[in-house]
């Protein structure tokens, strides 16, 4: 997991900073029009592969709430930080390395999600914008304990999951009017993560490392930005995630402030 991450942060790093290099010698000053602050909730429903070779399937459903404070460090270019809460539900899930075989119908597990986005303006042309934006989250779920149901003895399971997720591409917006821009979206979006069981029955005790992978890596969206105030604009974005026999999904919706 730990290589994973580091990855990917070299790949967004790799596709950032020639965005972020100027020939010349230039500070960008900060000043308040370039502060923005973002909140988002989003859920999503997307196929994870698990087990040893990868070869068994379920569903991973996710909700986020999500802080982004951040600002404008060269014209066009807006890098903000991802702070926030996270709920993972991981059932269906099957752990066969332990003393007793488990399922999960755990529901829910909290957790928190932490990150960051890079937003950079490539062309500007009549009503249209290009723009390519990268996202990285990494939740890290909280170590949660439950009784084992179905034995004459009293039985615990410990579990402890986490997830990282990558995406980037480009984006197509149309400015409709001064108040109200839609815009598509293709990018690259790759989940991955491990889920920790551990088991103790009387003497008997076990621990297994899940590992997880998204079924697709593809998104397509649609969304919508308005500004309903000055400064203050409303956003909707809903994504499909394609695959042979089934449809991944995300719903978003948020608020920027630039102050």
């Amino acid at each position: 997991m730990a290589k994973q991450i580091c990855l990917s942060v070299m790949i967004i790093s790799l596709i950032t900073v020639p965005l972020f290099s100027s020939p010349q010698s230039y500070q960008p000053e900060i000043s308040s029009k370039h502060i923005k602050l973002g909140i988002e909730a989003e859920f999503f429903d997307r196929l994870i592969k698990w087990d040893e070779n990868l070869d068994q399937t379920s569903s991973l459903k996710s909700y986020l709430f999500l802080l982004k404070p951040g600002y404008e460090i060269i014209e066009g270019t807006f890098v903000s930080a991802v702070l926030g809460y996270s709920l993972s539900n991981f059932d269906q899930m099957i752990f066969r390395e332990l003393p007793f075989s488990l399922e999960l119908n755990t529901g829910y597990i909290d957790g928190i999600a932490l990150g960051g986005n890079v937003l950079a303006r490539i062309i500007d042309y009549s009503d249209f914008t290009l723009t390519v934006r990268g996202q990285f989250i990494y939740y890290m779920g909280f170590k949660d304990q439950w009784e084992i149901p179905g034995l004459n003895v009293e039985g615990t399971a410990t579990g402890t999951p986490s997830w990282a997720r990558l995406a980037a591409g480009p984006k197509v917006s149309f400015h409709v009017s001064e108040y109200l821009r839609p815009y598509v979206s293709a990018q690259y979006d790759r989940l991955w993560g491990t889920f920790n069981m551990e088991e103790e029955i009387e003497e008997l005790s076990g621990e297994q490392d899940m590992k997880i992978e998204s079924k697709s890596c593809i998104n397509f969206s649609v969304g919508v930005l308005y500004e309903i105030i000055d400064q203050l604009d409303l956003k909707a974005e809903a994504s499909v995630l394609p695959l042979e026999s089934s449809i991944g999904l995300s719903i978003m919706a948020g608020a920027i402030y630039s102050f």
